[in-house]
């Protein structure tokens, strides 16, 4: 039936993706400059004044990880 909603598929697709917690690291704008934030932690790791830099921190952080630039 179109439009109905398998609840079990939806668990397991929304804790597949609650799964990959600090596997990807996210670069976004901030006061300060640039925020490199793991994935699911409120605290940035690192704060830079270049995106650069930023990005640079996050490659040390998590070599095989993903890295999202915002």
């Amino acid at each position: 039936m179109a439009g109905k909603v398998n609840n079990k598929i939806l668990t397991e697709k929304f804790s597949e993706a609650a799964s990959t917690k600090g596997e990807r690291i996210h670069i976004v704008s901030g006061r300060e400059g640039w925020a490199v934030k793991n994935e699911g932690f409120k605290r940035a790791s690192a704060i830079k004044k270049i995106k650069r830099e930023a990005i640079r921190v996050a490659k040390k952080i998590k070599p095989l990880g993903e890295i999202y630039r915002h």
